[in-house]
Protein backbone atom coordinates (compact mmCIF):
# COMPACT_ATOMS: atom_id res chain seq x y z
CA UNK A 1 0.00 0.00 0.00
CA UNK A 2 2.87 2.55 0.79
CA UNK A 3 4.26 1.67 -2.37
CA UNK A 4 1.21 2.67 -4.32
CA UNK A 5 0.87 5.88 -1.92
CA UNK A 6 4.37 6.69 -2.70
CA UNK A 7 4.06 6.30 -6.69
CA UNK A 8 0.56 8.54 -6.69
CA UNK A 9 2.26 11.14 -4.71
CA UNK A 10 5.34 11.25 -7.09
CA UNK A 11 3.14 10.47 -10.26
CA UNK A 12 1.33 13.62 -8.70
CA UNK A 13 4.10 15.92 -7.82
CA UNK A 14 6.11 15.30 -11.46
CA UNK A 15 2.69 15.11 -13.74
CA UNK A 16 3.33 19.04 -14.82
CA UNK A 17 6.87 18.25 -15.60
CA UNK A 18 5.75 15.28 -17.74
CA UNK A 19 2.81 16.11 -18.98
CA UNK A 20 4.20 19.56 -19.88
CA UNK A 21 4.81 19.89 -24.01
CA UNK A 22 7.45 21.92 -25.56
CA UNK A 23 5.90 24.42 -27.49
CA UNK A 24 7.94 24.94 -30.94
CA UNK A 25 7.76 28.04 -33.05
CA UNK A 26 9.37 27.68 -36.72
CA UNK A 27 10.93 31.20 -37.43
CA UNK A 28 11.63 32.08 -41.33
CA UNK A 29 14.02 35.61 -41.84
CA UNK A 30 14.14 37.06 -45.36
CA UNK A 31 17.70 37.59 -44.73
CA UNK A 32 19.83 37.18 -41.43
CA UNK A 33 22.50 39.44 -43.37
CA UNK A 34 20.57 42.48 -42.52
CA UNK A 35 21.16 43.87 -39.09
CA UNK A 36 16.74 44.16 -38.03
CA UNK A 37 16.14 40.57 -38.63
CA UNK A 38 19.10 39.91 -36.32
CA UNK A 39 17.73 42.60 -33.53
CA UNK A 40 15.08 40.78 -33.44
CA UNK A 41 16.33 37.44 -33.37
CA UNK A 42 18.75 38.36 -30.31
CA UNK A 43 15.18 39.56 -28.57
CA UNK A 44 13.29 36.68 -29.23
CA UNK A 45 15.94 34.40 -28.03
CA UNK A 46 16.05 36.32 -24.81
CA UNK A 47 12.53 35.77 -24.14
CA UNK A 48 13.14 31.96 -24.60
CA UNK A 49 15.63 31.70 -22.57
CA UNK A 50 13.28 32.86 -19.90
CA UNK A 51 10.79 30.37 -20.63
CA UNK A 52 11.16 26.38 -19.78
CA UNK A 53 8.54 25.16 -22.66
CA UNK A 54 9.11 27.13 -25.28
CA UNK A 55 11.72 26.65 -28.25
CA UNK A 56 13.04 28.78 -31.98
CA UNK A 57 13.93 26.97 -34.89
CA UNK A 58 15.36 29.61 -37.15
CA UNK A 59 15.75 29.47 -40.64
CA UNK A 60 17.33 32.75 -42.99
CA UNK A 61 15.80 32.83 -46.53
CA UNK A 62 18.71 34.69 -48.00
CA UNK A 63 16.34 36.94 -49.41
CA UNK A 64 14.98 34.30 -51.45
CA UNK A 65 11.48 33.89 -51.29
CA UNK A 66 11.50 29.79 -53.10
CA UNK A 67 13.77 28.93 -50.39
CA UNK A 68 11.42 30.87 -47.55
CA UNK A 69 8.46 28.61 -48.71
CA UNK A 70 11.26 25.54 -48.62
CA UNK A 71 12.13 26.17 -45.09
CA UNK A 72 8.42 27.10 -44.08
CA UNK A 73 7.45 23.50 -45.23
CA UNK A 74 10.58 21.92 -43.73
CA UNK A 75 8.86 23.79 -40.27
CA UNK A 76 5.70 22.12 -40.93
CA UNK A 77 6.63 18.97 -41.70
CA UNK A 78 8.80 19.08 -38.82
CA UNK A 79 4.99 19.37 -36.96
CA UNK A 80 5.86 22.84 -35.31
CA UNK A 81 3.07 24.33 -33.14
CA UNK A 82 3.24 27.70 -34.39
CA UNK A 83 5.45 29.69 -37.39
CA UNK A 84 6.58 33.31 -37.49
CA UNK A 85 7.73 34.56 -40.45
CA UNK A 86 9.55 37.83 -41.71
CA UNK A 87 8.78 37.73 -45.38
CA UNK A 88 11.06 38.22 -48.66
CA UNK A 89 7.91 40.11 -50.53
CA UNK A 90 3.99 40.59 -49.79
CA UNK A 91 3.67 38.08 -52.43
CA UNK A 92 5.08 35.05 -50.23
CA UNK A 93 2.68 35.20 -47.78
CA UNK A 94 -0.51 33.53 -49.25
CA UNK A 95 1.44 30.71 -50.48
CA UNK A 96 3.48 30.13 -46.98
CA UNK A 97 -0.24 31.18 -45.16
CA UNK A 98 -2.05 27.93 -47.07
CA UNK A 99 -0.21 25.45 -46.26
CA UNK A 100 0.03 26.64 -42.35
CA UNK A 101 -3.60 27.05 -42.85
CA UNK A 102 -3.45 23.32 -44.48
CA UNK A 103 -1.23 21.75 -41.40
CA UNK A 104 -3.58 23.63 -38.71
CA UNK A 105 -0.78 25.95 -37.64
CA UNK A 106 -0.87 29.62 -36.78
CA UNK A 107 1.05 31.93 -38.78
CA UNK A 108 2.48 35.57 -37.40
CA UNK A 109 3.85 37.66 -39.86
CA UNK A 110 6.11 40.31 -38.46
CA UNK A 111 6.89 43.80 -40.00
CA UNK A 112 6.62 43.13 -43.79
CA UNK A 113 2.50 44.02 -44.12
CA UNK A 114 0.92 41.11 -46.19
CA UNK A 115 -1.39 42.05 -49.08
CA UNK A 116 -5.12 42.80 -47.82
CA UNK A 117 -6.62 40.32 -49.25
CA UNK A 118 -3.72 37.95 -47.99
CA UNK A 119 -4.36 38.66 -44.18
CA UNK A 120 -7.12 35.95 -44.22
CA UNK A 121 -4.39 33.35 -43.52
CA UNK A 122 -2.77 34.90 -40.84
CA UNK A 123 -3.21 34.79 -37.36
CA UNK A 124 -1.73 37.85 -36.36
CA UNK A 125 0.64 40.91 -37.40
CA UNK A 126 3.24 42.59 -35.57
CA UNK A 127 4.81 45.74 -36.86
CA UNK A 128 5.31 49.42 -36.07
CA UNK A 129 3.94 52.35 -38.16
CA UNK A 130 6.71 53.35 -40.23
CA UNK A 131 5.24 56.60 -41.27
CA UNK A 132 4.20 57.68 -38.18
CA UNK A 133 7.28 56.99 -37.06
CA UNK A 134 8.82 59.17 -39.42
CA UNK A 135 6.28 61.73 -39.06
CA UNK A 136 7.56 61.69 -35.39
CA UNK A 137 11.03 61.63 -35.80
CA UNK A 138 10.87 64.51 -38.08
CA UNK A 139 9.11 66.75 -35.16
CA UNK A 140 11.34 66.06 -32.86
CA UNK A 141 14.28 67.35 -35.02
CA UNK A 142 11.55 70.48 -35.87
CA UNK A 143 11.23 70.96 -32.18
CA UNK A 144 14.84 70.30 -31.63
CA UNK A 145 15.54 72.99 -33.79
CA UNK A 146 13.55 75.47 -32.66
CA UNK A 147 13.58 77.71 -35.49
CA UNK A 148 17.09 77.59 -36.49
CA UNK A 149 18.13 76.84 -39.91
CA UNK A 150 20.34 72.97 -40.69
CA UNK A 151 21.11 70.74 -43.38
CA UNK A 152 19.11 67.09 -43.22
CA UNK A 153 20.33 64.01 -44.65
CA UNK A 154 17.53 61.12 -45.45
CA UNK A 155 19.31 57.74 -45.36
CA UNK A 156 17.82 54.62 -46.19
CA UNK A 157 14.21 56.23 -46.50
CA UNK A 158 11.69 57.34 -49.39
CA UNK A 159 8.98 60.29 -49.65
CA UNK A 160 5.41 58.91 -49.40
Amino acid sequence: MLKKVCILVISLFFAPVILAKSIVVGVSMYSLADKYPTYLQDSMDKFVASQSNLKFKYADANGDPAKMLNDVENFIDSKVDALIIMPTDQKIVKAIGLKARKAKIPLIVVTVKPNEEDMQYVASYVSSEEIKSGEMQGEFIVNSLDGKPAKAIILLGRWV
